[in-house]
């Protein structure tokens, strides 16, 4: 495995630092046990519902998802761009 050099190791730690998403979660309906929550992630918008509380934990999934694939983005360009 290549070394890398600690300017490549501190360009990729402010690529992960500055891949940061807007979002916000919401609870928008709850009937019966069933929960509604809308996600809003950088402009788009989801909503995820359930009525064994797995609603939360898809949201939750969701914006983990989307800010690793940024992450995953952010440091592709830093280590192409040198």
């Amino acid at each position: 495995m290549a070394q890398l050099s600690p300017d490549v190791i501190e360009r990729v730690a402010a690529a992960i630092d500055g891949a940061d998403i807007g979002h916000s979660m919401k609870l928008v309906r709850l009937v019966d046990g069933v929960c509604t929550y809308r996600v809003e992630i950088d402009g788009s918008v989801e909503e995820f519902t359930d009525d064994e509380d797995l609603a939360i934990e898809q949201a939750y999934a969701r914006i983990r998802q989307v800010k690793q694939r940024k992450q995953a983005e952010a440091v592709i360009a830093a280590l192409t761009h040198s």
